[in-house]
């Protein structure tokens, strides 16, 4: 205890200029120290970071639910296409993020596709992001399928403020019902 006493007289006798020097050479120091001891920790911490679990998504938990906001409005066949025409309705005060083309299945007795092209009415890409309170509307464009029956899903769906909460929308449906002439909004 007297060693520090007479450390800190011997100081307070050194000239203003001194000091100063010795006070910012001593926080130079100990910032020094301090960085030095969170670059290690940091670098710790990374290391035993396991990359497999950082988006750990297991997709047989995903919750499949009936169509709350997808809605199917009317199929068009052709020589060589099947045309989906479907709408998004997001009544929520959130930003839904939709499927991509790649998260879309139409799954038959025997087989299952991705739609070649995910477009609006008005032709062009449609969008990923669907704004609160609004409706958005589309067509899915898939290779000609065969039967009367298909199952639609739309994988991957979630809110922006909870992106962790990832769920699924499935839709039935009865090609022959929707084949027949029905209005469309543009």
């Amino acid at each position: 205890m007297n060693s520090i006493a007479n450390l800190i007289a011997k100081i307070q006798q050194k000239p203003y200029k001194v000091r100063m020097r010795m006070l910012w050479g001593a926080t130079a120091a100990v910032a020094l120290i301090l960085m030095v001891i969170w670059f290690f920790s940091v670098k710790k911490a990374v290391t035993n970071i396991d990359s497999q679990d950082l988006l750990n998504i297991n997709r047989n938990e995903i919750p499949v639910q009936e169509a709350k906001y997808v809605k199917v409005e009317r199929i068009e066949e052709s020589n060589n296409s099947l045309k989906i025409f479907f709408s998004v309705n997001n009544p929520e005060t959130d930003i839904l993020s939709f499927s991509s083309s790649t998260e879309v299945e139409l799954t038959t007795n025997k087989l299952t596709l991705n739609p070649v092209q995910i477009q609006d009415r008005q032709n062009k890409m449609f969008v990923q992001k669907i704004l609160s309170k609004t409706e958005n509307f589309g067509i899915l464009v898939f290779s000609k399928v065969d039967s009367d029956s298909i199952k639609l899903v739309f994988k991957d769906l979630y809110f922006e403020s909870r992106p962790d909460k990832i769920f699924s929308e499935s839709i039935s449906l009865n090609v022959d019902e929707l084949k027949m002439k029905q209005e469309l909004r543009k």
